[in-house]
C-alpha cells in the first residue's frame, strides 16, 4: 500500500499502521522484523526447495523409484515453482506482502508436511504412490 507524503497519524492508525506520537520514541525495530521475516521465509523456502535431494537414495529405496522418476518430481517441483513466480508477484501486488506471505507459508508446510504422508499411508498402493508424491511437489513447488 502506497502512502501519500503528508500522512497523518489518524491515518495511519486506520489503516493499521504503527504511529509514532511525539511523545513515543520512534519505530526503528519494525524495520528489523520485517527483514528478520523475509529472510526466515527464503531460508524455508530454501529449505522446500532441497528436502526431496538429501533423503533421494533413501526414498528411491523405500518407494521404489527409478532414477527417472526422481527427476520428474524434482523437474515438477522446479517447473511449477517457476511457472508461478508470476502469479505470486501478482498476488503480492493485489493483497499485500502479509497475505503472500500467510498463503504461501501454510500451503509450502501443508504440502512439506504431505510429502512425508505419502510414504507412511496404507492406502496408497506402489503405483499410485509415486503419482500422488508427483502432485503434492508440483503443488509445493506453486506454494514455494
Amino acid at each position: 500500500m502506497r502512502l501519500p507524503r503528508s500522512t497523518s497519524a489518524a491515518f495511519k492508525a486506520r489503516a493499521g499502521l504503527p504511529v509514532s506520537t511525539p511523545g513515543s520514541p520512534p519505530i526503528r525495530h519494525l524495520r528489523y522484523y520485517v527483514i528478520f521475516l523475509f529472510f526466515f521465509a527464503s531460508i524455508i523456502s530454501y529449505i522446500d526447495r532441497q528436502t526431496l535431494s538429501v533423503n533421494a537414495s533413501h526414498i528411491r529405496a523405500e518407494m521404489g523409484l527409478s532414477n527417472s522418476q526422481y527427476g520428474y518430481l524434482v523437474t515438477a517441483f522446479l517447473i511449477a515453482y517457476t511457472i508461478f513466480m508470476t502469479p505470486g508477484g501478482w498476488l503480492i501486488d493485489r493483497r499485500g506482502p502479509w497475505f503472500a506471505l500467510v498463503v504461501m507459508g501454510f500451503g509450502s508446510a501443508l504440502f512439506g508436511a504431505l510429502t512425508g504422508l505419502v510414504g507412511m499411508s496404507a492406502l496408497i498402493s506402489a503405483g499410485s504412490m509415486f503419482a500422488a508424491l508427483l502432485a503434492i511437489r508440483t503443488l509445493m513447488g506453486m506454494f514455494t
